[in-house]
């Protein structure tokens, strides 16, 4: 799967179809031989969603099920029947959810994930960002563009708006619990800058 991967960094199509294949077959046997096959299963829907986004044959449209392949789905639902307690495979759905632009379900089961794991800073790290494009929907629902809020809110008032939009009580929350981990640091900023960007805008 990393060869497929590695291909598809170069822009080989063909081979990284290829080896994904190659892929499908080797879990499959896996799966056909182990008796706690749950790692197998996750593994082998990474690859069929790998390979439905990029197979050209397959359509992408506005239906968030087109965006990852329904054996790959499967394959997942599968190894979270037989492991549940694998906080990797509520992150798995949580990625998948958010690519459709699905993202309350995506933080739903990547809180799912951070239960079962809660040192886990990379788990954190998605929860926080599908929380920051949440903030961005929530933003141009709530205010209705620039120009509404430049008639309808004090810059103290906006602030407060951005603010519980982008959820800023959790992500301090998780920034005082992994202090000086280097992606929730990033994504803090990112949240702060976005912030004051909106707020200068006025």
């Amino acid at each position: 799967y990393q060869i497929a991967l590695d291909y598809n960094e170069i822009n080989n199509n063909k081979k990284a179809i290829e080896y994904s294949n190659k892929a499908i077959e080797a879990y499959s046997q896996l799966i056909k031989n182990s008796q706690n096959p749950a790692e197998f299963y996750l593994k082998r829907g990474r690859v069929y969603n790998f390979l439905w986004q990029i197979s050209a044959d397959n359509p992408k449209t506005n239906d968030p099920k087109s965006q990852f392949s329904k054996e790959g789905f499967a394959d997942i639902e599968k190894a979270s029947e037989i492991a549940p307690n694998n906080p990797a495979i509520w992150e798995e759905f949580g990625g998948l959810y958010a690519s459709a632009g699905q993202f309350n379900k995506a933080i739903d089961y990547t809180k799912k994930a951070i239960e079962l794991a809660p040192k886990n800073s990379d788990y954190v790290a998605s929860l926080l960002m599908y929380n920051f494009f949440i903030g961005i929907n929530t933003i141009n629902t709530k205010i209705g563009g620039l120009e509404d809020a430049e008639q309808g809110y004090s810059i103290q008032e906006l602030k407060s708006v951005l603010e519980t939009a982008f959820d800023i009580e959790t992500i301090e929350k998780y920034r005082a619990k992994f202090q000086n981990d280097t992606q929730i640091e990033f994504i803090y900023h990112s949240y702060k800058m976005t912030i004051a960007m909106f707020i200068a805008m006025f």
